[in-house]
């Protein structure tokens, strides 16, 4: 009886993943596999984290290597000939071909599926994540690529998991707290709209008769209430806890610069600050408006700027076909000192 080298490939492709992931990662086979063939759990350093990947593994005896050419126009052509010589970025790739139904599948789970593909030629995986390449990359090529049996899915050759060992597993880590990170946001909005809701803060704005001292336990109310909504914010571990969105802001203003977290308790330094002079009687009325309504556009844009942010950040972590000109541009910002790469885990964008 002869052993299928199917199944040789399968279990090498298994021992292959097993090696190039850190030793204290937790990789379960999920044994009745409809699509998921690994659920792969972070561990940092004793403590298991509860963040996960899911993996659909494949696996080939040799992957190709293919290249395309993108044309760059307008000021980065123009400013910076050396990295496009010819207007130009070329991208390496792999091709691999998977059945629609599998990447209908993919689309359909509420996680992000990320495909691993083991080149048992070369002893490396080649990973990407199915939903983004579909929307990003193969509807655009296809129109009707649902009508096929079969699909092409091109892989960066960059994304491949000695890249990933070599960056801390930066980008992985990033799709295994992105469904976390989502609900944060969700949370977020949620709270964003009680705490306007509960401080009807735009009276503030629209009526001046507010100002007068009659209305001083409205102000102070809604300082409190503006409090409140930031010691929210901070309990929000992955957006403002001690493992913030890696992003950094204008620290009150444009020639220095702050992660958001420390941003955010700067901001709540002030409003607490202001609400001690205030119950010691060291501030009016008027003062207090005056406050409030410059404290209520710091934490508008604070908060419209990290809801904005998550799409935006992740393309740092988020590696595949459409973007190519995207990282080329990158590479230009990482040499004058302006935005790292992900392992570095800054990105500078936007400001208040």
């Amino acid at each position: 009886m002869k052993r299928p080298r199917s199944h040789v490939m399968e279990e090498t492709s298994v021992d292959l993943l097993r090696s190039m992931l850190p030793k204290e990662w937790i990789a379960r086979k999920v044994e009745k596999d409809y699509g998921v063939d690994f659920e792969i759990e972070i561990v940092d350093g004793e403590i298991v984290t509860g963040k996960r990947i899911w993996v659909q593994l494949k696996s080939t005896e040799k992957c190709c290597i293919h290249s395309s050419t993108y044309p760059v126009t307008g000021s980065l052509a123009s400013e910076f000939p050396d990295v496009f010589p010819n207007c130009e970025v070329r991208a390496e790739y792999i091709s691999f071909v998977m059945e629609t139904h599998s990447i209908e599948y993919a689309l359909k789970c509420s996680f992000p599926l990320l495909l691993f593909v083991a080149d048992l030629g070369s002893n490396e995986i080649y990973w990407l994540p199915i939903r983004d390449e579909v929307h990003q990359c193969l509807a655009n090529r296809k129109s009707n690529w649902m009508g096929q049996r079969t699909n092409t899915l091109r892989i960066p050759v960059r994304n491949s998991l000695s890249c990933e060992r070599s960056q801390n597993y930066a980008s992985l880590q990033w799709f295994a707290l992105e469904p976390a990170r989502a609900y944060a946001m969700n949370l977020m909005m949620t709270l964003y709209d009680d705490f306007k809701h509960n401080a009807w803060l735009e009276r503030w704005r629209l009526h001046d008769e507010y100002t007068v001292e009659g209305h001083r336990d409205m102000l102070l109310f809604d300082l409190k209430q503006m409090l409140e909504y930031m010691d929210a914010l901070l309990s929000l571990e992955l957006l403002f806890g001690s493992n913030p969105l890696p992003i950094s802001v204008p620290a009150g203003s444009f020639k220095s610069w702050c992660s958001i977290r420390e941003r955010l308790l700067s901001m709540r330094m002030q409003v607490a600050g202001v609400l001690d002079l205030a119950g010691m009687g060291k501030k009016d009325s008027l003062e207090l408006k005056i406050f409030l309504e410059l404290m209520l556009d710091s934490i508008n844009r604070l908060t419209e700027f990290t809801l904005c942010s998550l799409p935006r950040f992740r393309c740092n972590f988020l590696h595949n076909e459409a973007n190519a000109v995207w990282h080329a541009s990158k590479i230009i910002h990482q040499r004058d000192g302006i935005l790292p790469f992900p392992q570095s885990g800054v990105g500078i964008v936007g400001g208040f």
